[in-house]
């Protein structure tokens, strides 16, 4: 093999590991675009809940439009609503008496 020979082998392959080298990683290189697919699959995820959630809340819509017990049950519920001749009582939860407020019972 001929001195000539030997340098252009030399050359084409620096030439190739370059090219190789800015194949993976340039900014539309095989890492960048790993990562990419790592989003875009997240982001489907993503989507796919949405979807879901958006179905359940048209279900919901439905309900409220055609449902009038349910209606009704949400409103006394969330809105605290009650009727002219009830009385709405309120517990409080997780609330500790006096004596444990101030130690007594320990």
């Amino acid at each position: 093999m001929t001195r000539q020979q030997k340098r252009a082998i030399a050359i084409a392959f620096v030439v190739s590991v370059v090219l190789f080298l800015y194949a993976i990683f340039n900014k539309t290189g095989v890492i960048t675009m790993l990562a990419k697919k790592d989003d875009m699959y997240a982001i489907q995820r993503e989507n796919q809940r949405l979807r879901e959630e958006n179905e359940k809340l048209k279900e919901e819509l439905k309900k409220l439009k055609s449902d009038r017990e349910y209606l009704e049950m949400l409103v006394r519920e969330k809105l605290e609503v009650v009727k002219d001749d009830e009385i709405l009582v309120k517990f409080l939860k997780n609330r500790e008496s006096s004596r444990d407020r101030k130690g007594e019972n320990r």
